[in-house]
Parts: C-alpha cells; sequence; structure tokens
C-alpha cells in the first residue's frame, strides 16, 4: 500500500503495520508462476490477479458476470470456488463481448473458452483452472464490457455470494485495471432452457490477466493508483512498523480506522491481534483512498489487498 505524504488512507484490520520508505502504488499481483500456452501481444509479462471472495454463502451450477477494464488486458486463467474435494470436476467457462443480460440462455452469442475437469479444492479456497486449460487468451479493450460464465457439469457445488443489499451490475469488487460486476447465479445446466436465473450474485474466484502495453484508458491515467513498477523491497532499507496497544478488551469481525503518512511510505506487512490460539482463520484486508467515514457499507469504494488463512497467535 501507498502512503503518500499527506493523503488519507483507510484501512480495515490492522495492529501492527510495518513500512517501507519509498513511494509506491499500489497493484495486484500474482506469484504465479505457470507458463502460458501461447505468446502474448506486447504485454507486460508481469502476472496481476482481481480477487473477489470466497464467502460460501449460496451456490448452483454456475454464475454469469460482467467486467470492465480500465486498461487492454489478456485474461489467461481463473480459479473458481467449488465445494467438493476430489478430481476430474467438470466445468465450462464461456465468454462474449458486451453484457451476459439478455443472453442468459443463448449459447450462440457465447465462446466456449475453457471445457475440462479440476481438482476441486473446498469450501473457502481457491480451484484453479489452468492457463494450460483455456482454449484461448482472452483480450479486454479498455472500456469494453466482457461477460463471463462458470459453470459445473455434473453438480451444484459451484459457490458464489448473495450479494444482499446489492443491485445487479453495481461494482461487486474492483482493482486499478478492471471492475467486476453484481451478476447472476444460473441454477441449471449451461443453456438448458429452463431459465433458473438468480439476480443479484456475486461471483467468487480470481482472474488472472497481464497488461497489454500501451493501452491505458482515461480512468486508470488520472487515477493515483494507476500502475508502477512495483520495487523490490530489498532495494529498500530503514524498516520501521507502527505498532499499537494489544491490550484491547472487546471485539468483534473487524475494524475500520484512518491514517495519515508524514512521508512517502509502503505497507508491506500487517499483525493483529486474536483471541484464537493455534486456529487458523480466514482473514481479509480493504483498503482505500480517503477516509472510511461514509464508506462503511460501501463494498464498491474498497479496494480488497490481501485474503489469508493465517494461524492464531
Amino acid at each position: 500500500i501507498t502512503g503518500m505524504t499527506n493523503i488519507l488512507r483507510s484501512v480495515i484490520f490492522i495492529a501492527v503495520v510495518h513500512v517501507l520508505y519509498q513511494p509506491f502504488v499500489l497493484s495486484e499481483t500474482s506469484n504465479l508462476s505457470r507458463d502460458l500456452p501461447r505468446t502474448l501481444p506486447e504485454t507486460d509479462q508481469r502476472k496481476y490477479e482481481l480477487v473477489t471472495q470466497f464467502y460460501d454463502e449460496v451456490g448452483t451450477y454456475g454464475c454469469m458476470f460482467d467486467v470492465v477494464t480500465f486498461e487492454d488486458v489478456t485474461v489467461f486463467a481463473m480459479d473458481v470456488h467449488v465445494a467438493l474435494t476430489e478430481p476430474d470436476i467438470p466445468i465450462q467457462v464461456y465468454t462474449k463481448t458486451g453484457s451476459y443480460h439478455g443472453y442468459e440462455l443463448d449459447e450462440s452469442a457465447w465462446s466456449k473458452i475453457v471445457d475440462t475437469t479440476v481438482t476441486g479444492q473446498g469450501m473457502f479456497q481457491p480451484t484453479p483452472i489452468s492457463p494450460s486449460q483455456f482454449s484461448q487468451l482472452i483480450t479486454i479493450k479498455a472500456g469494453i464490457t466482457q461477460a463471463f460464465y462458470v459453470t459445473l457439469l455434473d453438480s451444484k457445488d459451484l459457490r458464489y455470494s448473495e450479494a444482499v443489499g446489492y443491485e445487479v451490475d453495481r461494482i461487486f469488487t474492483r482493482n486499478t485495471h478492471m471492475k467486476l460486476f453484481v451478476g447472476a447465479g444460473i441454477s441449471e445446466k449451461p443453456f438448458s432452457g429452463s431459465g433458473g436465473i438468480l439476480e443479484p450474485r456475486g461471483w467468487n474466484g480470481v482472474i488472472r490477466y497481464n497488461i497489454i502495453s500501451n493501452a491505458v484508458a482515461s480512468e486508470t491515467a488520472s487515477s493515483p493508483n494507476s500502475e508502477q513498477p512495483k520495487p523490490d523491497h530489498a532495494e529498500f532499507s530503514g524498516k520501521k512498523k507502527l505498532e499499537i496497544s494489544l491490550q484491547g478488551s472487546n471485539g468483534s469481525h473487524g475494524a475500520t480506522f484512518d491514517i495519515v503518512a508524514l512521508k512517502d511510505l509502503i505497507i508491506h506487512a500487517i499483525e493483529f491481534r486474536t483471541e484464537l490460539d493455534q486456529v487458523e482463520t480466514y482473514v481479509e484486508v480493504w483498503t482505500k483512498y480517503g477516509s472510511f467515514l461514509g464508506f462503511e457499507n460501501d463494498r464498491s469504494a474498497w479496494t480488497n489487498i490481501a485474503q489469508e488463512n493465517v494461524m492464531g497467535q
């Protein structure tokens, strides 16, 4: 997380903040090391990801959703949320230019880009669809809506979020490169003609992509989150930490607070207090520019920067 001098930033869920001095603009990156199945067209060869969430609220065969990118990107892999922990789960992914709305049952409007099997990783865990399982790379032009349809074939075990309080087409999550909208659950097998469209629903998963060089949309160019090369933390000296009291007597699911940096810095790690001792628990951290006040329940205003299972100390 970049903390630019005198700029207010909100963070959810912190007790100890480790910082490095030097300016750096927030970006989402992936440590994915698998080779791409084919050469990318003039892309930034770093690999990025947009993560939604992995909450188990509801689920069925499939989920449709739209994305809009701020830059030209190439999608090359995905992770999905599957309740099963077994091999050889049949799965398909379809895509189309433009929104899914009005085309939920029209197979002719869609292109199938995945028709494979995956090994389910179970509840709250990402199940990967690897680059080699995609029949083609998907290029999305900046500002153009691209729809995706992810579906299982044999069971109603694709998990997604019920998106209570969201309207269809509201932003479900976003990062510096793209935004993903609230979509629909599909309760029947693909294009069966029997309806089963459930809205609003929030897709659970990860979209993995590259940036196509020299194709920056105006929204990204003017944003304080515009992508910059990520420096190696080893380049910087003088690691510091801001530590607050760990003696609190109450608590709940999470906490929000604001910070103002007195000089440019990078936040690279966080510690927090939990009463759980040697118990694994799932944690998320979100951030936004400006104060959290007035945005406590507005998911679209926040950027997710961490999702992890951690062991309570």
